[in-house]
């Protein structure tokens, strides 16, 4: 994670949103959230995540960017 500058994450609320940060070390500072502002808006949330991060200057041209999607479901294996 040490080359990964930032951490976009869709949000299906912000609960999820923290948890996938922790879960990686990532601490918020280094990701974007938009769910308070336009809510869960299921998977134009990556596309919207990246504007703002352009428009903000948040996004910058070289940056190493990891983006996770999740989907409607939850699988996992123990």
């Amino acid at each position: 994670m040490k080359d990964i500058d930032l951490v976009l994450v869709t949000e299906n609320n912000v609960k999820i949103w923290e948890l996938t940060l922790e879960t990686l070390g990532v601490y918020p500072e280094k990701s974007i959230s938009l769910i308070r502002e336009y809510g869960n808006t299921m998977s134009a949330m990556l596309p919207l995540l990246i504007d703002h991060g352009f428009r903000s200057g948040r996004i910058q041209k070289g940056m190493n960017i990891m983006l996770i999607s999740h989907g409607e479901g939850f699988s996992g294996e123990v």
